[in-house]
């Protein structure tokens, strides 16, 4: 036997979980403020690395991994390539390029894509550096310089300028980059 004797707070609904003298609100630790702070903790880092990451490293792989991903024209077989029936214009368009949009109107990278038929097209996108006074051609060295004009020639763009500078080329043989020019 108990050294109490029995009182009201001895009779509890057998169906509730509350048991003893104390019948205030029992605190759900699932609804609490303290566990959803390490969620927020880690969106919050998730984003500042991402952002961190896109700064430092905007298009440093992007057009290496795209070319890898998917290009827009066929690789040629080995029979083809060496064929001396092959046309000049086919083994000249051997070419890694990306098209890029720094101020033409919207779409205007995907249409001059779709116009450089043949040509290994690694990036399609905006241009994140300053934009140009006019839509140029950026070609690596010497061996590209044709190759620079004749899509220049296509695009009916008339500056056409060699370029060492890696922030420009990235892993690319040729850049366009489209300005309010281009129409």
């Amino acid at each position: 036997m108990s050294q109490y004797p029995h009182d009201e707070f001895d009779d509890i609904d057998e169906n509730t979980a509350r048991r003893g003298t104390y019948r205030g609100v029992i605190d759900d630790p699932s609804k609490s403020p303290k566990g959803i702070i390490p969620v927020v903790v880690a969106g919050i880092l998730s984003l500042v690395i991402g952002g961190a990451m896109y700064i430092n490293h905007p298009r440093s792989s992007s057009p290496e991994a795209a070319a890898r991903a998917k290009s827009y024209s066929a690789p040629a077989s080995p029979s083809e390539s060496s064929s001396p029936s092959a046309s000049a214009s086919e083994q000249a368009k051997d070419a890694n390029v990306a098209v890029y949009n720094a101020s033409a109107p919207g779409g205007s990278a995907a249409k001059a894509s779709a116009a450089l038929e043949g040509y290994t097209i690694t990036e399609t996108a905006n241009w994140s550096g300053t934009p140009p006074q006019s839509s140029t051609v950026y070609y690596k060295d010497e061996a590209k310089k044709s190759q620079a004009e004749a899509i220049a020639k296509t695009l009916n763009i008339t500056t056409v300028q060699e370029s060492s500078d890696a922030s420009i080329l990235g892993e690319n043989d040729i850049v366009v980059v489209l300005a309010t020019d281009y129409s």
